[in-house]
């Protein structure tokens, strides 16, 4: 899980300092209804929290799902299509919300491949 949420952190680390430094495409977020920057620092703790969360999900489902990988993949590939779906509707400008949805998209592509290898590995 450690693992897993180190490497998410970093991806979703490294793809903000691509979008908004290397492509210059601010990534916003709507808050208290209006759009803010995304924090660096908090997206990344963010991403490490999720992989976290999913690590967890993973562990229950071994214990109590017939096919736990079936349903993990099930679940957390419709977490993160709606995590790339929810910067869709903020009023950001149209590239500033595929950048966001593109970013959620590669961290819970990420999450989903990295934690039933991990869960295995252990078992």
């Amino acid at each position: 899980a450690a693992l897993t949420a180190g490497i998410s952190a970093l991806v979703a680390l490294i793809a903000l300092i691509v979008t908004n430094n290397l492509l210059h495409i601010p990534v916003m977020i709507s808050e208290g209804g209006r759009l803010v920057m995304i924090g660096f620092g908090g997206y990344a703790l963010f991403a490490a929290a999720a992989a976290v969360a999913a690590s967890v999900l993973y562990a229950v489902l071994v214990n109590f799902a017939p096919r736990p990988g079936l349903y993990f993949g099930w679940i957390v590939g419709l977490v993160t299509l709606l995590a790339a779906l929810l910067p869709l509707t903020t009023g950001a400008v149209l590239v500033d919300q595929l950048a966001l949805a593109g970013i959620n998209l590669v961290v819970g592509l990420v999450i989903t491949g990295l934690v039933p290898v991990a869960a295995v590995r252990t078992r």
